[in-house]
Order: C-alpha cells, then sequence, then structure tokens
C-alpha cells in the first residue's frame, strides 16, 4: 500500500486544482477530436454530391468541382493528421501525466479542519430529586446559573467538563443544605469547602442537622426535606438560551442561586422562593485556567 503523507490544505488544494486544469484539458482535446471527425464527415457529404452533379455539369462547372476536390482532399487530409496527432500523442500523453498525478495525490492526506473554538457560556440547571409514586414527579426543585461549554456544532453542554461538574456539586450541596436548612452559614467561599464526600449534605460546623420550620413549608414535606441526599439529585437543563459569557472573570463566574420550589405529585406549587444571589464564585486562578483552556 502507498505510504501516506500529510500536506498542508493549501497544497492539496493546489495539486488537485492542477488535476482539475488538466482534466478539463483533456475534455477540450476530445472535443477537438469529435469536431475534427464532424468536419470530415461534411467534407465527405461534400464530395459525395458534387460526384452526383459531375455526369451534368459542363466544361467550366466540371473544372470548379475538380478544384474543389483537390480543396477537400488537402483539407481531409490535414483534419485527419491533426486526429491522429490527438489520438496517438496529446490524449496518451495526458492520460498518462493524469493517471500519475492522481496516484500521486491518492497517497496525500490533509488533517480535518479545526473545530470551531469552544466558547464559554452562561446556562441555567434544574435540580430536583424524584419521587416515583404515584408517578415520577420532581418534588423539591431550584434553579441554578452555572458555568459551562457548549459544542458550537451540535449545540450540546459539555456534562464532563470540571468546572461545570464542580459548580453542580456545588449547587446540589446548597440545594440540600437549603432544604434542611443549613444553607445560611455558607458563604460562596465556604460553599466550595463542603464535604462532598458526604451523601447527606453539607452538615452544620458545629450544630447536627436541624430542618428550619420558620419556612413554613407544609408541615407533610418537612420529612421529606429532612430525608433529602445529594445522590438523589436529578440535573435537568433548563430551557433558557444560555448566554455567552466572552470576557470571563471571577466576579461574572460561578454558581448563581435563583429560585427554591416545593410541587406537589399533582404539580401544584407548595412553596415558591426568589433567591437572586451567588453562593459561589472561582478563584482567579480557576478562571486564568479557563481562559488557558479555551484560548481566551
Amino acid at each position: 500500500m502507498a505510504e501516506k503523507r500529510i500536506v498542508t490544505w493549501a497544497e492539496w488544494a493546489t495539486e488537485r486544482g492542477r488535476l482539475g486544469a488538466k482534466a478539463l484539458k483533456r475534455k477540450r482535446l476530445r472535443s477537438e477530436y469529435m469536431s475534427l471527425m464532424g468536419r470530415i464527415s461534411a467534407l465527405a457529404r461534400e464530395e459525395t454530391r458534387l460526384l452526383r452533379r459531375l455526369p451534368y455539369a459542363d466544361i467550366i462547372e466540371r473544372v470548379i468541382i475538380g478544384t474543389r476536390f483537390t480543396t477537400i482532399a488537402s483539407e481531409r487530409t490535414r483534419l485527419l493528421t491533426q486526429m491522429r496527432h490527438i489520438r496517438t500523442t496529446e490524449l496518451p500523453i495526458l492520460e498518462e501525466d493524469i493517471a500519475r498525478e492522481r496516484r500521486e495525490f491518492a497517497k496525500k492526506i490533509v488533517p480535518p479542519p479545526p473545530p470551531p473554538p469552544l466558547k464559554l457560556h452562561r446556562i441555567k440547571v434544574r435540580l430536583y430529586n424524584e419521587e416515583r409514586k404515584p408517578t415520577p414527579t420532581g418534588m423539591f426543585q431550584g434553579l441554578f446559573d452555572v458555568d459551562a461549554i457548549i459544542d458550537p456544532e451540535t449545540g450540546l453542554v459539555d456534562w464532563d467538563w470540571w468546572l461545570t461538574k464542580e459548580e453542580i456539586n456545588i449547587a446540589k450541596y446548597h440545594f440540600v443544605g437549603y432544604f434542611k436548612g443549613m444553607a445560611k452559614w455558607r458563604t460562596p467561599d465556604q460553599v466550595s469547602l463542603a464535604y462532598f464526600d458526604e451523601p447527606t449534605g453539607i452538615p452544620y460546623e458545629t450544630e447536627r442537622v436541624k430542618y428550619k420550620y420558620s419556612k413554613k413549608v407544609p408541615i407533610d414535606f418537612i420529612a421529606k426535606a429532612e430525608a433529602l441526599t445529594v445522590g438523589e439529585l436529578i440535573i435537568g437543563e433548563s430551557s433558557i438560551e444560555p448566554k455567552p459569557n466572552p470576557e470571563p472573570t471571577p466576579d461574572n463566574m460561578g454558581v448563581y442561586s435563583e429560585r427554591f420550589m416545593i410541587i406537589d405529585a399533582d404539580g401544584v406549587i407548595k412553596w415558591d422562593e426568589i433567591r437572586e444571589r451567588w453562593i459561589w464564585h472561582p478563584t482567579g486562578d480557576m478562571v486564568k485556567r479557563v481562559k488557558e483552556e479555551l484560548k481566551i
């Protein structure tokens, strides 16, 4: 098998253009050959008409016809010579040249075009737990804005990107802490210190977990709230259009808490609180890493 060689796009395009030009020249030569053949056929038809007129021609016309026969013969010879040159010389040389260049061209490959640059966005996600009876229902819900990169070709979020994963973890623990009454002591700087290996959520630093009844949550939801765990939470991407963030800074990145809701199995909102506050910002070093990765 012929060894492949990587070439630049410019070299590949130049050689493809040269092959295309030679293929076009071959097409024109073939067209010229057929045109010459047509002209010879026309001369033959004229010669036939002259031969039919010859028995009835007078002396002067016979002289004219004889002169025309000589011209026809000379023209036929010239045209046949051109056809022979195209058929035996020009076309074979060109065909061999094209075949050789095609073999060489087939050995050359170009790297795939670079993918469109990844861009940083702010996306809205919904966190909820799933109540499976009587039907799957997201009972405790929260809306958060986090940082993410989106594939420009598919429009899909890269959920495995390190910052998105970290921010969703922070949102999850804040979510559980909010419904368990534990979120108030966590500032944006402190949330990143949460014990992410603890499946029951963010514990108090000095106190035992206790639900805050002052929120006036319907009493039948209190026990369910106390039983919330991070592992039960489901991530859903909101239908809100992602917003590009071309100039990321610690102040415009991080986890933003919009609102929390409790919805019963019938879809009725039982509790709804607007939060509208930042709960975590990345460090300067993290923002620097993002800029380096995305070449911002």
